[in-house]
């Protein structure tokens, strides 16, 4: 049986898009772990853009744990999706902190937070 050039290329992209999927490093959040650095959020930050994360930029070496601490009065996230390297801490709730994510791959990460009408945004710099 013959495959027709149409289901053969959407089977090829499909291939493609799974082998470049997998060689994107995600992260590995971890609850409990002690972070080595803590960025914070700050007060009001849905209104601060990018001087809603405090330091941004900061600067850090491959395995580097890092956590955010939430001092603003409602759920914020620091969500990074692109590039070789992602993680989402998913929702941290006011006054708390984020669960750690160890930074595993260098390079420069714009971040953000993914709540409804946030234009949080901060980078992070890691060496």
């Amino acid at each position: 049986m013959q495959m027709g050039r149409g289901r053969f290329s959407i089977l090829s992209a499909v291939a493609l898009c799974l082998t470049v999927l997998s060689c994107s490093t995600k992260s590995n959040p971890v609850a409990g772990t002690t972070p080595d650095v803590i960025i914070s959020i700050k007060a009001n930050s849905s209104q601060l853009g990018s001087r809603a994360y405090w330091p941004s930029p900061d600067t850090v070496l491959v395995g580097t744990k890092v956590a955010w601490k939430n001092n603003d009065s409602m759920a914020h996230t620091s969500t990074q999706r692109t590039g070789a390297f992602t993680w989402d801490t998913g929702p941290i709730s006011p006054g708390t902190r984020s669960v750690v994510v160890t930074m595993t791959a260098p390079g420069n990460y714009d971040y953000i937070c993914t709540a409804m009408m946030h234009t949080m945004k901060g980078v992070l710099v890691v060496k």
